[in-house]
């Protein structure tokens, strides 16, 4: 399974997991996401995003969603990631949720990156 994987994907290396909750959990540990650092995610998803940003260490914070999508407001997020700054609270991480079949605004989430 893991060489069809590293076929299809076109990269050097790949690792299969267990779950998504287990997959977001290595995505945060792998980019030193831990105790003491703030995650902002989703308010509307499912248990795992905020299980695995605790299971590394880290704390979670929610954003209210898009009435229109369900998905994280990017309106919201920035208030808040600029709220968060004007405190002195640095965020370590964002981890978007794609809901109903339907994918966050990447290119709103990407735009000051």
């Amino acid at each position: 399974m893991k060489q069809n994987l590293l076929l299809l994907s076109d990269r050097k290396y790949a690792v299969a997991l267990s779950s998504g909750t287990a997959a977001l959990h290595l995505a945060l540990l792998s980019n030193n996401i831990g105790q003491g650092d703030l995650v902002l995610t989703s308010s509307m998803t499912f248990a795992a995003t905020a299980n695995a940003i605790v299971y590394s260490g880290a704390t979670p914070y929610f954003i209210d969603s898009d009435l229109r999508t369900g998905n994280i407001d990017t309106v919201l997020l920035e208030d808040t990631i600029r709220n968060l700054h004007d405190r002195n609270v640095k965020v370590s991480a964002i981890v978007p949720v794609d809901l109903l079949g339907k994918t966050a605004n990447y290119s709103e989430l990407l735009r000051d990156i």
